[in-house]
């Protein structure tokens, strides 16, 4: 690190130091990043496992909700907590709850499926049998095999893949951007846009949980992920903090309500052999491309928001139109 080096009240060994213990959190947070990605594929299979198929929507409304409530008010606990007791002791904590979390994932019971599932012609099984073991790699490449042979799910693939790729960079970036620059507020105007998008998810959630089972899941999700495409091309407009919250509320709304239908969808026609790699595959195509949204966000928000803001819009209404334009998409009821 150049600008330790450069102060006269820093040896060289505590230079050392210190960069050890930076390249010791690199290492943990690419360590944890990597349980995380095995984590999350795991964690969307294991809800049809414990939950009849006519309670999931409800079932996956609660764990979104619970996940965007925690995030909303958790991070000011957790700063008191460093503040008056320190990061080891914070961390222990942390630390614990995970123990906690996987205590009670041993505890949990399954259900028996109640009826055949998308999927297990190409898993070749039925029902609550179990497949033979396989590799990991032929086990990858079945799930593969099955995603791009559905037209649903491939075309479910491209619209994720689209979607995210236009919201993750630009709205981040973005959201920053506006805050320093246009709001006159910086880190309290970040702090509202962002606590207006997990709140907006948390109503999307409750909504879509509410009402069960919706007609038209197709259509009714082309409309919404069409309607968030024109709002976040009118975040790089709006002229003041609050009318940026509630546009992006409104989009984080659609957003947690879209994510409960199809989830629900996936889980309740799939079999239960291949959801975890179709979960793995969706969530590759949601944060795949998210490194090269963030680096073409960069670039564009120092060249024109308003014109990345809309450009970004703009692709996700292209998203809309592909899934629009296939009928698979369109007659999804």
């Amino acid at each position: 690190m150049p600008f330790a080096r450069s102060s006269p009240h820093c040896s060289p060994c505590s230079c050392c130091s210190a960069e050890l213990r930076l390249w010791q959190l690199y290492l943990l947070s690419a360590v944890f990043g990597l349980v995380d990605a095995f984590f999350y594929p795991s964690f969307q299979a294991i809800t049809p496992r414990i939950v009849e198929a006519g309670k999931l929507e409800g079932s996956n409304a609660l764990l979104q909700a619970t996940a965007q409530l925690t995030g909303l008010v958790g991070p000011a606990p957790a700063g008191l907590a460093i503040s008056a007791l320190g990061l080891p002791v914070a961390f222990g904590f942390d630390a614990f709850s995970f123990v906690f979390a996987a205590a009670m994932l041993g505890l949990m019971r399954g259900v028996p499926s109640p009826s055949l599932a998308l999927g297990e012609a190409a898993a070749g099984t039925r029902a609550g049998e179990r497949r033979k073991p396989a590799s990991l790699f032929a086990d990858i490449g079945q799930g593969m095999r099955f995603a791009l042979g559905h037209p649903m799910i491939r075309a479910l693939l491209v619209i994720v893949a689209t979607v995210d790729f236009s919201f993750v960079g630009p709205f981040n970036v973005g959201a920053a951007w506006l805050a320093d620059h246009r709001f006159a507020g910086g880190a309290t105007a970040l702090g509202f846009m962002l606590s207006a998008w997990g709140g907006g998810a948390l109503a999307g959630a409750l909504v879509a949980g509410s009402i069960g089972r919706p007609r038209w899941r197709g259509q009714l999700a082309i409309g919404v992920t069409s309607l968030m495409g024109v709002m976040l091309a009118q975040v790089g407009v709006v002229p003041n903090v609050f009318l940026a919250s509630l546009v992006i509320a409104w989009m984080g709304l659609g957003s947690g309500f879209i994510n409960v239908i199809i989830v629900s969808w996936l889980q309740r026609s799939v079999e239960t052999g291949l959801l975890g790699r179709l979960m793995s595959l969706v969530m590759f195509a949601s944060q795949g491309l998210a490194l090269v949204s963030y680096v073409i966000a960069g670039f564009l928000v120092d060249a024109h928001a308003t014109v990345m803001f809309l450009a970004a819009g703009c692709l996700v209404l292209l998203g809309s139109g592909y899934a629009a334009a296939n009928r698979a998409v369109r007659e999804f009821d």
